[in-house]
Parts: structure tokens; sequence; C-alpha cells
């Protein structure tokens, strides 16, 4: 067995069947018993004929094909999957398979979805950045940007709208605080985009 490969399936819709495969040979000089294979999106077609354990005679190879999200909802975004391989070799008796790849649609995030700006004095301003990250496979177009109360926390440059952040890009969001009264303040920066993700970041400052 090879002791780990690396597949990269693109953008895909799931469920998908016969999504990729791969192979397992035996290259020894006795035969090789592929006890089980263990994954969590990736499954073997009903239909594939494979038994396991998969006896494999020196010098055998054979195709492992596989279907991807029939058993489980894969959710949009960027995937890794790890498929364990277990066999008798003694050399080699777990092999991996890595299969990576990208769910087709509209996804985005903040990061980080909470800052606090601590304990600062009246009058000061104090600034803070956060991220908003298009992970999804197609481009985002910001409709919406708004305080829940709009109370001593301002959204410095904001965008013009509507702005297009594009896909595998990411919008830098620069968050102000500025007190002119002591007390506890706190908000939540909602964003929306037209292709219906919405997120917030929460805020929150203590003016002495």
């Amino acid at each position: 067995l090879q002791k780990q490969m690396t597949i990269n399936v693109g953008t895909i819709q799931p469920p998908v069947e016969n999504a990729t495969s791969f192979f397992v040979g035996n290259v020894g000089d006795i035969s090789l018993n592929i006890t089980t294979i263990i994954a969590y999106y990736a499954s073997i077609p009903p239909n594939s004929n494979l038994a396991f354990p998969l006896v494999l005679n020196p010098g055998q190879q054979v195709e492992i094909p596989l279907d991807i999200g029939i058993y489980y909802v894969m959710m949009t975004g960027s995937f890794t999957e790890t498929i364990r391989i277990l066999c008798d070799d003694p050399v080699t008796p777990e092999a991996i398979v890595t299969l990576v790849g990208m769910i087709g649609g509209a996804k985005g995030r903040i990061k980080p979805e909470f800052i606090d700006f601590s304990t600062i004095p009246v009058n000061t301003s104090i600034r803070r950045t956060a991220d908003f990250e298009n992970i999804g496979s197609i481009d985002l177009q910001i409709d919406k940007i708004v305080w829940r109360s709009g109370n001593e926390f301002t959204l410095v440059n904001s965008p013009a709208l509507p702005y297009t952040v594009h896909r595998g890009t990411t919008l830098i969001l620069e968050i102000e605080s500025l007190s002119t009264l002591p007390g506890y303040y706190s908000d939540q920066l909602m964003i929306s985009t037209i292709e219906g993700i919405s997120v917030g970041i929460g805020v929150k400052v203590r003016s002495i």
C-alpha cells in the first residue's frame, strides 16, 4: 500500500455518485487483506461488488470507486475528508487517502465573531478589525451593513453598497469605539448579502 495520497475532486454538488476513485495494490510476495475502509462523507457504491476483507494476491491491484455525500449532508465551502484503509500489512497497516474539494454555493463568515474593547477612558478612540471572508465558490454581493442599536460604535470607511466580495477574498472591517460618557456598551454589526448570507459581530466596551 502507498502510505498517503491526496485527491482533489474540485467543485462538486453532493450527492455525487462515482465522484472519484483510487487504487490499492499488493507489491509484496504474499496475499494482502484489506480489512476495511473507513470514511464519513465518502462511501463505496453498493453496486461496486467489493466485499471486505478484500484479498489481493501479489502484484494485484483493485480500483476503489467513491460516492460523496450520499448519506450525510455536506455544507457549502471547502472540505477535507480522510479515508483510512486498514490491512494486514505489517509495514503499512494503515494507509490514508485525503479528499479535498469545494461544495459549490454561497458561504461567508466573519472572524472574529466578537470583539471586547476592554476598559478605555471616555473620549478615547480605539479601533479593531474583523474580516468578512468569502469561503464559498461564488462572488458575494453585500447589500446591507447595519448596527442593531448604533450607539458608541462606528464602522470606519464603510464600503459603498452593494459591495462585491469575490470568492476566496476578504473584506477587512475597521470598527471604532468612542464613548463620551462612562458606562458599559455593547452592540452588534450585521452584514447581509443578496445571496442570503447573514453574519454578525458582537462588540462591547467599558468606558470610565
